[in-house]
Parts: C-alpha cells; sequence; structure tokens
C-alpha cells in the first residue's frame, strides 16, 4: 500500500515554520522550570521556600517578556510550568512544615529556640535570664550538627543554630552552641538538614559569655529525631 503523500506547504506555513523556528527561547522561561522542579526543597526547610517564591516572580516576568516580544521570543509553556510546579511546591511545602511544627514537641517537653539562649543587647556579656530559668527543664530544640572529624555515629557534639556557622567556617558564638550527649544507644551523623532534640537541659552558672572557655549550655538528650 502506497504510503500517503503529504501535501507540500504554502508559502504562508512554509513562512511561518521557518519564523517559529528563528524564534529565541527565553532563558527566563527555562530559569522558571527549574526554579520549579527545585522547589520541592521547600518541604524540608522553611527558609528554602524562597526558592518557589524566586520561580513564581520569574515565571511572571518571563511571560511578560515573552509577550512583550512575541515575535522573538518563545517558552510560554515552560514559564507556565514552572509558575505551576513552585506554587504547588510553596502552598505544599508550607502546610506540611505548618503541621509538622506543630506537633514536632514530645509530650513533656517545651520548645527552645536558640535566639532564647542569646544575651541582652544591654547586658551582652551576661547570660539572659531566661536561659537561666531552663537550667534542669525538659526541652526540645532544633539545630545543625557541627561537624569535625568523625562525622557519624556521634553520641557527643556540638548543635549550633544554622548553616553558617555549622559548614561554611564559621566561628559560632558562645551562646550559640549546645553540647549535647545523647543517651542510651542513639547516634546521629553530620547533615545539611535541621535535626531535633529533646532532653534534660543544663547551663554553667555564674558564668559570662566572654569568661566561659567551654560551652555554656549542655543537653542530655532522650529524643532524637
Amino acid at each position: 500500500m502506497a504510503s500517503e503523500v503529504q501535501p507540500p506547504l504554502s508559502s504562508q506555513d512554509a513562512d511561518t515554520a521557518r519564523y517559529e523556528q528563528y524564534r529565541a527561547l527565553s532563558i527566563s522561561a527555562v530559569s522558571s522550570l527549574v526554579l520549579g522542579v527545585l522547589s520541592i526543597l521547600a518541604m524540608y526547610e522553611w527558609v528554602l521556600a524562597v526558592i518557589p517564591l524566586l520561580g513564581i516572580v520569574v515565571g511572571v516576568i518571563s511571560l511578560a517578556k515573552i509577550r512583550r516580544y512575541e515575535g522573538e521570543l518563545t517558552g510560554t509553556r515552560l514559564a507556565k510550568i514552572g509558575i505551576t510546579l513552585s506554587a504547588l511546591f510553596l502552598v505544599t511545602g508550607w502546610t506540611w512544615m505548618g503541621v509538622e511544627y506543630a506537633i514536632e514537641v514530645p509530650e513533656g517537653f517545651q520548645r527552645v529556640t536558640f535566639r532564647e539562649l542569646q544575651p541582652h543587647h544591654k547586658t551582652p556579656k551576661n547570660l539572659p535570664p531566661e536561659a537561666i530559668a531552663l537550667d534542669g527543664q525538659q526541652v526540645f530544640v532544633k539545630g545543625y550538627v557541627l561537624p569535625g572529624i568523625q562525622r557519624d555515629g556521634l553520641t557527643e557534639f556540638i548543635l549550633v543554630p544554622d548553616l553558617g556557622t555549622c559548614c561554611f567556617g564559621g566561628q559560632p558564638k558562645i551562646t550559640d552552641m549546645i553540647y549535647v550527649k545523647l543517651k542510651s544507644d542513639q547516634t546521629v551523623g553530620f547533615s545539611y538538614y535541621q535535626q531535633k532534640f529533646a532532653g534534660t537541659f543544663r547551663v554553667l552558672r555564674g558564668r559570662t559569655a566572654e569568661k566561659v572557655g567551654s560551652v555554656i549550655y549542655h543537653l542530655d538528650a532522650e529524643y532524637v529525631k
């Protein structure tokens, strides 16, 4: 059976095909798509919500630019996919982390942040009363394991508040460190993700941030996640 012969393109269709071929793909549309895919990271850290937000902004700018230079640019579909993915992961991520935040503190423990452990600006050399009041209390805290020579199977380590002091050579302040000792047979390893600990909090009293040569805050942790 003879194959069906396609009719030749009309002059107008041929011109349209050549026109489409020479339109440039919008770089911002591609960037929006890439950011949309990377937006899945927003489900793991609040701060990473900047990725889908950026993906949406770049996508909207891309669509506006393509409409403005319709004869020169293409990529509308890529930009729309990028915006959709960014919006989806932004809403899903915030919802997921919101629910997790509401239920993550074990019963019998109180949430503590590194911000509460910092000296007051009026008395920068003294430990804050709020931190001293936590001595002997059951607390829940989140942070990053400060990397050392050993990175896996850790039972004792320093916990710091952010990736800057954890992973990029920053020197943490004395009040930005918690010496954690795990109970029983629990161990942790270095990670770029925030980890959660709960246990008995202890403070070395009568010392100031400048005078202390060791870590002020200690945590005998019985819960790790």
